[in-house]
């Protein structure tokens, strides 16, 4: 007669199994690291295109949409001063509504 809670001798195919199962393990574990990869360096690009788009909105710390809201603008700017001149140029041939001002009130 066995007793209830004796404990058997775990048979060979229990232990194929297992180790079966470890191994599915393992490789389901490396393929969700790649997909998280994956994952992580989309949104990273997604993200930096995003923040070129709101940089590129903005000019001498001011909206090219016509707001007069505060906006800042990055340390160094991509644009040179001859960038600038053209950009004011271009603004002010729009008809002014988006001009960059020189600190002119």
């Amino acid at each position: 007669m066995k007793w209830p809670w004796s404990v058997e001798k775990p048979s060979e195919d229990t232990n194929a199994r297992l180790e079966r199962l470890e191994r599915e393990w393992k490789s389901m574990m490396i393929e969700w690291e790649e997909w998280y990869d994956k994952f992580r360096r989309l949104y990273a690009r997604i993200a930096k295109r995003a923040e070129r788009a709101t940089d590129a909105d903005t000019v001498d710390g001011r909206s090219l949409n016509g707001s007069t809201e505060s906006v800042e603008v990055p340390a160094t700017s991509r644009l040179n001063d001859r960038q600038l001149a053209a950009q004011r140029a271009i603004l002010a041939r729009r008809g002014g509504r988006n001009a960059v001002s020189n600190g002119e009130g």
